[in-house]
């Protein structure tokens, strides 16, 4: 079981890791004529939903999965 969680907290700190690359590269590559507060409106919304599916499949392939 500590081998699963510790497993578990490796793979939440590599989505993590990706959250910040794609809040960074949508900040880069986001079109010039918006404003900040507009891209954070499309931006956040976007990394939220892919961080939590991602997580959502960290859980269910940590304590579900048989091997």
């Amino acid at each position: 079981m500590i081998f699963k969680l510790a497993r578990f907290a490796v793979r939440i700190l590599i989505a993590a890791a990706m959250v910040w690359a794609v809040m960074f590269a949508l900040n880069a590559i986001a079109p010039l004529p918006i404003r900040n507060q507009e891209r954070a409106l499309i931006r956040v919304p976007i990394v939220v939903f892919i961080f939590v599916v991602y997580v959502g499949n960290i859980l269910y392939d940590t304590f579900f999965y048989q091997r």
